[in-house]
């Protein structure tokens, strides 16, 4: 941290994390600096990762210009092409993924999905004027290859006799529904951990190294996931539920969320098969690093992929049934 930056009233400094492509610090700066709060996040991205602090940068540029929309997201105190540094306000001490793994009350949790559903409106509003050009970090999701995986991997957990057309037939139309659904441009790194929330639980939207086209119920089931990685007796955990989304979402809108839940778990399974089956493999130490005991973990997946219900729709419905 150096030129622009070593002029700033740093009274305090704590690394939060360091890995070969970026730091972050949490840094409290004197009253006297212009902020928003107290405290500020400082990141540095290396030399390699140019890409992910220009994407980032030129978000949180083009959110700072726009009073109308109010995105929940962090302001853009500073920043440094040269050191490759931008300076945000903190904006919280707990995330989505540290709520969530502290299993709330079901009425304080519905608040804040609420509270986040309001807000993710407010995100994608901004997020329509971005330049995506700009922002040349825009990959596209391939859907086609999810699909294939999914149904490869439902088919294996089959408890009931099926005739190949008719469970064909529902896949299909499954996933007729979400890919005709319009996609709009924003975040791809959507996790529970990205999202912030301060002391009165209003939540904030971070990480923009990585936006790109996708859709915006496959985001929200990610970003109300939470994996508890990191942690030995971790479990998945999900803060979505039919009341919740049944206030400010349509029946299709609502198919979409369950048919895009259930794709989710199906790549967690999938994950969990190929993790098993090749134990040294470099995949499969990382997973049991991050997710424990994978045996846990498979029959946590699997029960989330057949009680979270969020529509009456008629295809999730004999999909699970399939399943029970």
């Amino acid at each position: 941290m150096n030129n622009v930056f070593v002029q700033l009233p740093i009274l305090h400094v704590c690394s939060i994390k360091e890995t070969l492509d970026r730091r972050v610090w949490k840094v409290q700066l004197a009253d006297s600096f212009p902020s928003r709060s107290k405290f500020s996040v400082l990141k540095q991205y290396s030399s390699s990762h140019t890409l992910a602090y220009q994407t980032e940068k030129t978000v949180f540029l083009t959110f700072s210009s726009q009073t109308d929309h109010n995105p929940p997201v962090p302001d853009l105190v500073r920043y440094s092409d040269s050191e490759h540094l931008l300076l945000m306000s903190w904006c919280g001490n707990q995330t989505l993924e540290d709520l969530a793994r502290n299993q709330q009350s079901v009425a304080k949790s519905n608040r804040i999905v609420s509270e986040i559903l309001s807000a993710y409106s407010r995100l994608e509003l901004a997020f329509s004027s971005i330049n995506v050009a700009a922002t040349a970090n825009n990959t596209l999701f391939d859907f086609e290859r999810t699909s294939q995986t999914g149904f490869r991997i439902f088919n294996l957990l089959l408890t009931k006799r099926v005739q190949p057309s008719v469970l064909a037939g529902r896949w299909e139309e499954l996933m007729k529904v979400l890919q005709q659904a319009p996609m709009t441009f924003g975040p791809l790194d959507y996790q529970a951990k990205n999202i912030v929330l301060n002391n009165q639980l209003k939540p904030y939207f971070i990480d923009f190294e990585s936006v790109g086209w996708d859709w915006p119920a496959r985001r929200l089931v990610q970003y109300l996931t939470s994996l508890g990685s990191g942690n030995s007796d971790g479990q998945f955990f999900s803060l979505l539920n039919r009341k919740v989304l049944a206030k400010s979402t349509d029946k299709n809108t609502l198919r979409q969320f369950d048919g895009h839940i259930i794709l989710f778990y199906l790549i967690m399974l999938d994950r969990i098969v190929r993790a098993v089956a090749r134990p040294e493999s470099g995949f499969a130490q990382i997973l049991m690093n991050e997710w424990g005991n994978l045996k846990n973990r498979y029959y946590q997946a699997l029960n989330q992929l057949r009680t979270i219900v969020l529509s009456d729709w008629a295809v999730t419905r004999d999909l699970r049934r399939w399943l029970s």
